[in-house]
C-alpha cells in the first residue's frame, strides 16, 4: 500500500524526495522503471537518484541552471546599468552559459539568414505568436488584454526573479544590478542610483503595436514613467485592438479594429478563463465590475472611469452589480 501511495505521489510530483541522515536528497522509493522510458517522470527519477549518490553532481546541475539563466539575463545588462555585460561576460559562469547556450540552440543564425516567416514579422505579428503561438492570418484581432496578460509583471516576475537569484548564488563579489519591486524592474548606473527600467511594461510593447497600425503616441516617455495600476490600463491606449490584414510588402500589416471587431466573442480557451468568467469577489472600495457586451470581458475599474464607459446613448460596457 505505501509503495502504490509513493507511485501516486511521484505521478502529482516527479520530483518529490525526502532527506536523509546526512540532508542528501532521498527517492520515497519510485524507480524510473515505473514509467515509460524516457518520459518525464522517469528521466527526473534518475535523475533524483543520480543526485542522491553525488551532491556535486547537484552542484553542476545548480551551476548549469543558473548560467542558462544568466544568460538570458545578459540581454538587459546594457546602457547605463552597471555592471554591465562587458565587465561579467569574461567571468567563468558567463563563458559557462554561452558554451551551453550553443550546444543546447546551436549557432545564432545573422538576420539575413533568418526563415521568412521571422523577416515578415512587425512588433504586433510577434506579440501575436507570443499570445497565440502562430504568426497571425487576415482578419485576426489582437486585443490590449491579450498584451497585458502576456507582458504583464505577473510572467515578468516569474522569469526575472530566478536570475536574480542565479547571481546571486554564481557572482558572489558582484551585487546584483537589477531588483524587482512591485511589479516595476530597476537596475543601479555606475552612481549606485536606481532607475526603472520601462521596456519590460506590456504598455511599451503595446504603443509599439499601436504604431505598426498607424497610431502614433505622443507623451510617450511619461506615459510609460507612470505607475500604473491594473484599474487604470483601460483608459491608457489610444486603440483597443488591432486586426491583421495579411502580408503586405513583405511585412505582417495591421490597423486599428473598429467597434464591431472589438466586440466579437472571446474565442480562445486561456483568455476565455481569464476575463470572461463572472467575477466571484467584490471589487475594492472605489471601484466597479464593468462588462464589456461584445468580447464578455469583466474589468474592475474606478467609479469614474465606470460611468464614461457605462453612459451614453450606446454604451460598450455595462455595470455588473454583485447580489
Amino acid at each position: 500500500m505505501k509503495a502504490k501511495q509513493l507511485k501516486q505521489q511521484a505521478d502529482a510530483d516527479p520530483l518529490l524526495a525526502t532527506k536523509c541522515d546526512d540532508n542528501t536528497p532521498h527517492w520515497t522509493g519510485a524507480s524510473p522503471a515505473d514509467y515509460p522510458l524516457g518520459s518525464t517522470q522517469s528521466r527526473a527519477i534518475a535523475r533524483a537518484w543520480v543526485e542522491a549518490k553525488s551532491p556535486r553532481n547537484h552542484e553542476k546541475l545548480q551551476r548549469d541552471e543558473d548560467a542558462l539563466l544568466l544568460y538570458q539575463m545578459k540581454y538587459e545588462l546594457h546602457g547605463p546599468v552597471y555592471p554591465d555585460y562587458s565587465v561579467v561576460e569574461k567571468l567563468p559562469i558567463f563563458v559557462h552559459a554561452n558554451e551551453l547556450r550553443l550546444q543546447k540552440y546551436g549557432p545564432i543564425l545573422p538576420a539575413h539568414e533568418w526563415p521568412t516567416a521571422w523577416n515578415e514579422s512587425t512588433q504586433a505579428s510577434r506579440e501575436f505568436r507570443r499570445c497565440f503561438g502562430r504568426d497571425p492570418k487576415a482578419g485576426d484581432l489582437l486585443r490590449w488584454e491579450h498584451v497585458r496578460v502576456m507582458r504583464g509583471a505577473e510572467l515578468y516576475e516569474q522569469e526575472v526573479l530566478p536570475q536574480i537569484a542565479a547571481w546571486e548564488r554564481q557572482i558572489q563579489n558582484l551585487s546584483c544590478p537589477l531588483k524587482f519591486e512591485n511589479g516595476r524592474l530597476f537596475k543601479r548606473n555606475r552612481r549606485g542610483e536606481w532607475f526603472e527600467e520601462i521596456s519590460v511594461k506590456w504598455q511599451y510593447h503595446w504603443i509599439q503595436i499601436q504604431s505598426n497600425a498607424g497610431v502614433a503616441v505622443e507623451r510617450t516617455s511619461e506615459l510609460l514613467m507612470h505607475p500604473y495600476g491594473d484599474v487604470d490600463d483601460i483608459m491608457t491606449v489610444a486603440i483597443k485592438g488591432v486586426v491583421f490584414l495579411g502580408v503586405i510588402n513583405g511585412k505582417h500589416a495591421c490597423r486599428p479594429a473598429t467597434r464591431e471587431e472589438l466586440r466579437r466573442p472571446e474565442t480562445d480557451h486561456l483568455f476565455r478563463d481569464l476575463f470572461c468568467k463572472e467575477p466571484k469577489v467584490a471589487p475594492t472600495d472605489g471601484t466597479v465590475v464593468i462588462r464589456d457586451e461584445g468580447s464578455g470581458y469583466y474589468a474592475a475599474v474606478p467609479v469614474a472611469t465606470a460611468m464614461l464607459l457605462t453612459e451614453g446613448p450606446s454604451p460598450e460596457y455595462t455595470r455588473y452589480d454583485f447580489k
